[in-house]
């Protein structure tokens, strides 16, 4: 009777495995968000924390500075800073971003660059995930 307590969750979890296929079980979880975040974003206003209070200020558009997010997970920026990284992946409400392929599904805790990111009025603001003051980079989608 005991192996046959042991044997069945085994059995039910095997069954489950192999009976799902995996672009059904795991669609969209590597690209959660991305649909959102898909397209050319042109950066307009970069907002951080002296120390006391909180500055916005604008950025030039001459030259622009714009990154696509491709649905791919390739990314092409040409923002001050971040120009090496080609690639990218969103978990929940955090963007990451690469300068190699990290494959399909990274691990969240392996996003050595990442934004938190958010849309205000049709525009997406990128928070720095470690800025307790709330810095960020503001963009604006280009049609």
């Amino acid at each position: 009777m005991k192996k046959l307590v042991i044997h069945i969750p085994i059995i039910l979890i095997a069954f489950i495995a192999l009976s799902c296929n995996e672009k059904d079980c795991c669609a969209g979880l590597e690209k959660e968000g991305s649909n959102e975040l898909a397209g050319d974003w042109l950066l307009y206003e970069r907002g951080y924390s002296p120390g006391a209070g909180y500055v916005i200020e604008p950025v030039s558009v001459n030259p622009p500075q714009i990154i696509e997010f491709k649905t791919n997970g390739e990314l092409s920026c040409s923002v001050s800073g971040l120009t090496d990284y080609k690639f990218y992946s969103v978990k929940g409400d955090v963007v990451g971003l690469f300068k190699n392929d990290p494959g399909p599904s990274p691990d969240s805790l392996a996003f050595t660059h990442s934004y938190n990111f958010s849309f205000e009025g049709g525009n997406l603001k990128l928070g720095f995930r470690y800025c307790y003051e709330g810095c960020h980079l503001g963009f604006k989608k280009v049609e």
